[in-house]
């Protein structure tokens, strides 16, 4: 809670005009208030990696580069100057074969009568993994219900001067099918950041904590973890790619806010990138 009281002090700041708080609608892992303008379709691809130490990583696998952690395909699309739609597919990784669609909504943003930029998310994501045949796992899918989940969050941000940016999110999240150790609801709360290095290069940051009752369970040696993820953006102009490293091993909220559970004390941390790619489809209005 600390770190959305210090994000609060900031917004009493003197309003700041403020055309992007931040180049993307992503950060690192966690969703951004930026809405791409009307009639943009912006196509995403996202690869995170394996270990990059412990067990898992090392020189044999490259540190990690051998392997695929979770691969997301995706297009966001500006239907108007407030609303996003989105689609993608993700590889996935407690559970696979994601398919996952959001709604973004923007009533304001920041500038001369706002101090903050507001943005609300709802997405909801469907397995299609064949059911499995052992009991009490992630596909064992009784019914259709249970391939889904769902989340909504609500992002506030804040460009502070010309080189800084802050964010606050809160976000609840459903699954249908958990173990009999887990919990179907979860609340989290995280702070992301932007700090712009250049005029083509910026650092960026994300964190959520998870608020969950201690005894949950994967089934699994590793008790649960709060995703975090430190990046390097670089704008080329036709393209933004991004450079990470992130405890999550999921690409989608739907994944890394429930299952994360990497230990950076073993190595369980992981490179990863995104490159993004907007097309202007319509005319501006």
């Amino acid at each position: 809670m600390k770190i959305n009281i210090l994000l609060i002090l900031l917004l009493t700041i003197q309003s700041l005009e403020a055309k992007k708080l931040f180049e993307s609608t992503r950060i690192v892992n966690a969703h951004s208030t930026e809405i791409l303008g009307n009639g943009i379709l912006d196509f995403r691809i996202t690869h995170k990696f394996g270990d990059i130490a412990g067990t898992s990583g090392g020189f044999h696998t490259l540190y990690g580069l051998d392997n695929a952690s979770d691969i997301r395909i995706a297009f966001e699309y500006g239907v108007s100057n407030k609303v996003n739609l989105g689609v993608g597919r993700s590889k996935g990784v407690f559970i696979p074969e994601l398919f996952d669609g959001f709604v973004k909504y923007a009533p304001f943003t920041q500038g001369e009568k706002n101090l903050v930029s507001l943005t609300w998310l709802s997405n909801i994501a469907l397995s299609a993994a064949q059911k499995s045949t052992i009991e009490n796992t992630l596909t064992s899918f009784e019914r259709t219900s249970q391939r889904l989940s769902y989340f909504h969050q609500l992002l506030l941000a804040r460009k502070v001067n010309d080189w800084l940016s802050l964010q606050s999110m809160s976000l609840y999240s459903y699954r249908q099918l958990v173990f009999d150790t887990d919990q179907n609801h979860l609340f989290s709360t995280g702070l992301g950041a932007r700090l712009r290095l250049s005029k083509v290069v910026a650092l960026l940051f994300d964190y959520y904590y998870v608020f969950a009752n201690n005894s949950r369970s994967f089934q699994t040696s590793s008790r649960p973890t709060n995703p975090w993820g430190i990046g390097v953006e670089i704008n080329t102009g036709a393209h933004t790619f991004f450079i990470n490293v992130s405890n999550a091993q999921g690409v989608t909220e739907n994944e890394f806010i429930p299952y994360t559970r990497s230990n950076i004390n073993r190595g369980e941390y992981r490179l990863g990138f995104t490159i993004s790619r907007p097309f202007r489809l319509a005319k501006k209005k």
